[in-house]
This record gives structure tokens, C-alpha cells and sequence, in this order.
């Protein structure tokens, strides 16, 4: 049964062999999302070709991302019943 329920917006993204994503959620500013798994490429260089080279960076899941806001995921999008 869930415990969640959001609704959000992704934009996804091709650039060669390099798969990401734009996540944009209720309560926190949008972020950018790069499976790193098989990325062909070093991240520093392609974060670098994208321009985000000197932005914040977190290795984090989505409620890790939250908290860093201060923000309970499962609090924010808990279904009520």
C-alpha cells in the first residue's frame, strides 16, 4: 500500500550516451539528476560542458535532497486517509 503520493515534473535529456534529467518537486527548487552508473564521460567533465561545473553537487536520493531543505519527503506527500 503507499505511503506517498507527489506529483512532479521531469525533463528528460539525451546528449550522446549521457542520460539526466531535470526534476522539478513541490517545496524545493529544481535540480538536476545524472545517472552516473555508466556515464561514458568523467562527471567533473561533463558537469564542466554543461556549466553546472561550479554548482552545489550531492550524491544523494530524493528525501536526502529534502532534508537538506529542511523538508520531510515522507511528511510533505504522506497520504491522509
Amino acid at each position: 500500500m503507499p505511503i506517498t503520493e507527489v506529483h512532479t515534473k521531469r525533463i528528460s535529456y539525451e546528449w550522446g550516451e549521457v542520460d539526466f534529467d531535470i526534476d522539478i518537486f513541490p517545496e524545493i527548487p529544481a535540480f538536476l539528476e545524472i545517472d552516473i552508473e555508466h556515464l561514458p564521460v568523467l562527471l567533473d567533465e561533463l558537469l564542466s560542458k554543461l556549466g553546472c561545473d561550479n554548482k552545489r553537487q550531492s550524491f544523494a536520493g530524493t528525501e536526502e535532497i529534502f532534508a537538506e531543505y529542511g523538508k520531510d519527503y515522507y511528511t510533505l506527500f504522506q497520504i491522509k486517509n
